[in-house]
């Protein structure tokens, strides 16, 4: 079970690991590396840009941020991916681009900066990191495992659930922090369970 647990992590580390240096990689090289990172992620997300986050460089400093901002307009285009749905050109939202836009590279038009995203998008990327920071957490906290009750694992996705079902049929549009914070609760709540599933005390 140990081995097991063990292998869980290290294969969230991986994860984890990939998806924070494949912007790097996009920005400084080499970039050979970013396009078969970007790629092998493509079935586990959308990737769309405006639901993701970017690594910006200004020659000096690195920040993460939306690489899309509200009423900022950007220039965005698809380098690495290959996929049927790409797009080069001025960035102006809205919904009928869903699906249109599979891009990695983003340029502020007033300001010139350039940030390459993620290969998943915020929500994903708070799902995995926190699978693996809980993962990493729990041994040390919890000490006899139960498998938590039904309603515990359903409070933990269910902000994802609403905020996700939401979103798919239209109804708003949520925020990258929302998806993060969406995204978190229930990749505790995976590890949590997880956890107790290998651990629980019979």
């Amino acid at each position: 079970m140990k081995a097991f647990y063990a292998a869980y992590l290290a294969v969230l580390g991986l994860v984890a690991a990939t998806i924070a240096i494949t912007p790097l990689l996009a920005l400084h090289g080499p970039k050979e590396a970013a396009s078969l990172l970007y790629n092998a992620y493509v079935p586990t997300c959308h990737q769309w840009i405006y639901r993701s986050s970017c690594v910006f460089f200004d020659g000096k400093n690195h920040r993460i941020g939306d690489c899309i901002e509200d009423g900022v307009e950007a220039e965005i285009a698809t380098e690495f991916t290959v996929a049927s749905k790409k797009w080069d050109g001025e960035f102006r939202y809205y919904r009928d681009q869903i699906g249109y836009n599979r891009a990695e590279r983003v340029q502020y038009a007033i300001s010139g900066e350039v940030g390459y995203k993620f290969p998943n998008d915020t929500r994903n990327i708070g799902i995995y990191l926190f699978m693996l920071l809980a993962g990493i957490v729990l041994p040390f906290k919890w000490k006899n495992p139960v498998m938590p009750r039904f309603i515990v694992f359903v409070a933990g996705i269910l902000p994802l659930a609403i905020d996700g079902g939401g979103q798919m049929l239209g109804l708003w549009e949520s925020t990258n922090l929302v998806r993060f914070v969406t995204g978190a609760l229930t990749g505790v709540t995976l590890s949590v369970v997880v956890y107790a599933l290998v651990y629980e005390k019979r």
